[in-house]
């Protein structure tokens, strides 16, 4: 059997969630707050954007989508 070196990196990329070094989830708990805020505004604006969408609606689309993304990767955590 042929023994091969393991190749070290620097980061990893795992369910979308980027780890850069092995001591801290700084920049990635940033990334995930941004993503969030910017989900959550978007979400907030929807109304606005759509006044004939029931209420019902509005909050499948956030269920849906929103909430799904804003979860994606957290299990890591």
């Amino acid at each position: 059997m042929e023994r091969q070196q393991l190749q070290l990196v620097n980061e990893i990329v795992y369910f979308g969630v980027k780890r850069e070094s092995m001591e801290s989830w700084r920049k990635q708990k940033a990334r995930s707050k941004a993503t969030g805020n910017q989900i959550l505004t978007a979400n907030d604006k929807c109304p606005k954007r759509t006044p004939n969408v029931k209420a019902d609606m509005l909050e499948n689309i956030y269920e849906f989508i929103c909430e799904s993304m804003l979860l994606y990767g957290t299990e890591m955590w």
